[in-house]
């Protein structure tokens, strides 16, 4: 499975609400949870819950990330990423995945 497709799919498991990912959520002690329907994430976060066992570095995690083309995949779909809080730091600030608005 090539990088941009492994990433997609993963976001359309958080989607769909995968039980096992939504375990790995509510168990997590990093920065990623559901408020309102939403998604938030910090990367160290989303790369836990990715890759739990971390068998991919988080190097090529991010570039993985960075190279998906995500919001373009998710739009029709009718979901978004953007951003949640900014710190002024991609690694450090939190991103929400959540429904577009009509």
């Amino acid at each position: 499975m090539n990088n941009c497709e492994d990433i997609f799919k993963f976001f359309i498991r958080l989607i769909d609400l995968e039980p096992i990912l939504l375990s790995r959520i509510n168990n997590s002690k990093r920065e990623i949870f559901y408020e309102n329907g939403s998604l938030i994430f910090g990367l160290s976060g989303l790369y836990n819950i990715y890759d739990p066992n971390q068998l991919t570095s988080f190097k090529s995690f991010k570039k993985k990330l960075y190279s998906s083309g995500l919001n373009e995949r998710l739009a029709p779909l009718g979901y978004k990423i953007s951003i949640y809080k900014s710190t002024g730091k991609i690694e450090t600030s939190l991103y929400m995945l959540q429904p577009l608005t009509t």
